[in-house]
């Protein structure tokens, strides 16, 4: 815990330094998921990494480092998804990718970061669909359909987003989001880890929808 409260404390008091940012959300990726259930330290880092992501809106360095640690730290972790919920984390990752479409990497990571955010967190799920958070995923597929990676993480974005969610469910489907995932299946036919994503999310896509169930049934994704 010392080594996330010494790098909370540092991007506290060099918050208009962008370097030392980055390179405390990047010391902080891999310290975070080692910290105990419900450790104070974890709240304080979790905060700084939104504080960080507010005060350099306009750096992609800052936002992508930011979105990775938050990705990889997430998932399975409901102490910091509680913390992200109420601080604006999502808010600022959906900000970040509609800000920076065309960078394919920060796109990446921001996918990865609504993929942790989203993961059977229900009151997340439902913060980055009311800040359009589906659309800019959706997006980022579609502005980017070479990038193996960032399909990977899209599709795992999609799946815990629209997991026992049925608002989510329906408004990826308005959104063209079960072709999209059919596309990125049939453009990285050869990479597993895409198949695997895109595989998730059209499961927890149909799951209790039959509108969904046809839908993908019409579009081929049965076959």
């Amino acid at each position: 815990g010392a080594g996330c409260t010494f790098c909370a404390e540092l991007m506290s008091q060099n918050l208009a330094n962008g370097p030392l940012q980055v390179a405390a959300c990047r010391a902080l990726s891999g310290l975070l998921p080692l910290l105990p259930f419900d450790a104070p330290e974890g709240r304080m880092c979790v905060e700084m990494l939104a504080a960080a992501m507010r005060r350099h809106a306009s750096s992609s360095d800052v936002l992508e480092a930011a979105c990775s640690t938050l990705g990889g730290c997430m998932a399975g972790r409901a102490d910091l998804q509680a913390v992200a919920s109420t601080n604006g984390a999502a808010e600022e990752v959906v900000g970040a990718m509609r800000r920076f479409q065309g960078t394919a990497e920060l796109q990446t990571w921001a996918c990865g970061a609504v993929a942790g955010l989203a993961a059977n967190h229900p009151s997340n799920q439902a913060s980055i669909a009311a800040c359009r958070g589906i659309d800019a995923v959706l997006t980022a597929m579609k502005r980017h359909p070479d990038s193996t990676m960032l399909q990977m993480m899209a599709c795992g974005a999609l799946g815990n987003l629209s997991a026992n969610n049925l608002n989510n469910q329906t408004a990826i489907a308005a959104g063209g989001g079960v072709d999209i995932v059919l596309a990125a299946m049939q453009r990285h036919e050869d990479a597993s880890e895409v198949q695997q994503s895109a595989i998730g999310a059209l499961w927890c896509l149909v799951k209790r929808s039959p509108e969904n169930q046809q839908l993908v049934s019409r579009s081929g994704g049965t076959e």
